[in-house]
């Protein structure tokens, strides 16, 4: 089980990239709660880790493993409820539909769609900060209380799969927010008005723009990946009562509090201006779409009711019409 462990939390990782799109179409499995998925098969880490510091036969791998499980679990429900306030806006657990819904200008963007989804970007990267185990919340490999923590009896190759699960989990947090606050592969610029059709993804065109989209992905993602390592050199390592208060006592309850928002906001909307959005986007004209077809749809099955209902008065005077010429 020792030997199995590193393998175990690479694993984890690299399966999840199974489920993330890089373009339109590039991805490996398509799924329709594909975000989900992911996060549930990135928790599987938690597994790898305890065996890790259990069976290392070592007091500080052992403390380090028990506090890596504490806080990944302890950080995993306000990261997927931070993940749930975007797709409550965009309607779909999809991550290529989410992206999609975001093509055109930077304002439709799901991080500007309302004050909620705004504030709910930055918890999602607080809390996946702390779930990929990166300073200030690196209780688990503490140099100064736990030598290395969970992986501190490792070395060589099975040591580096710790640290390359490590990186693969910020790439992967990092790449989720880019397609679900940050337009994913579109850059925010509506190039269809240059006569470029961003739905292509067929030729030599829709090729060139995948290859594009995909580059810009990586920008972003690499961009958030950046930032998180900005913060470790810069940012003092907290206590493990501190890192836990922050999570139950402030961040649970505030993503709660945004994701009851999230769902609100577009009712406010629709009684004061009658729209489910601030400004037209094309979550917007897709909501639109939708009840305009539902209506249509309501319209034809009332005049389908009402043709029903004058058929039998007709056949009702026929069968009078017939009883009368036999008479």
């Amino acid at each position: 089980m020792f030997r199995f462990a590193p393998y175990v939390v690479c694993a984890s990782m690299f399966t999840a990239l199974l489920f993330l799109p890089f373009a339109d179409g590039w991805v490996a499995v398509t799924l329709d709660v594909g975000l989900f998925l992911m996060l549930a098969v990135m928790s599987i880490e938690v597994v790898g880790i305890i065996l890790a510091g259990y069976t290392s036969g070592s007091k500080w791998s052992l403390f380090g493993g028990m506090r890596e499980a504490a806080q990944m679990v302890s950080y995993e429900i306000p990261l997927s409820i931070a993940a749930l306030i975007p797709v409550v806006a965009a309607g779909s657990l999809n991550l290529n539909e989410l992206a999609f819904m975001q093509r055109g200008w930077a304002t439709n963007w799901l991080i500007f769609h309302d004050p909620f989804t705004f504030v709910a970007f930055f918890v999602y990267f607080v809390v996946a900060t702390a779930s990929c185990k990166r300073a200030p919340f690196d209780l688990a490999e503490a140099e100064s209380e736990l030598v290395g923590g969970f992986h501190t009896e490792y070395s060589g190759m099975r040591w580096s799969m710790f640290f390359l699960a490590e990186y693969a989990g910020m790439f992967i947090v990092s790449a989720i927010a880019a397609i679900l606050f940050l337009g994913g592969w579109h850059l925010g610029i509506d190039v269809t008005s240059l006569g470029i059709d961003q739905g292509a993804t067929s030729g030599i065109v829709g090729y060139l723009i995948n290859i594009i989209g995909a580059m810009i992905l990586f920008l972003k993602a690499g961009l958030l990946v950046c930032v998180q390592i900005w913060v470790r050199w810069t940012l003092p390592r907290l206590r493990i009562d501190q890192v836990m208060t922050t999570c139950l006592k402030y961040l649970i309850p505030i993503t709660c509090f945004l994701f009851v928002g999230a769902v609100i906001w577009p009712l406010m909307l629709a009684f004061t201006i009658n729209r489910t959005t601030l400004w037209p986007t094309p979550l917007g004209d897709r909501v639109v779409r939708e009840v305009t077809l539902s209506e249509t749809v309501d319209e034809s099955e009332t005049n389908t009711e009402d043709t029903a209902s004058t058929e039998p008065s007709d056949d009702s005077s026929l069968a009078a019409h017939k009883q009368g010429d036999s008479q």
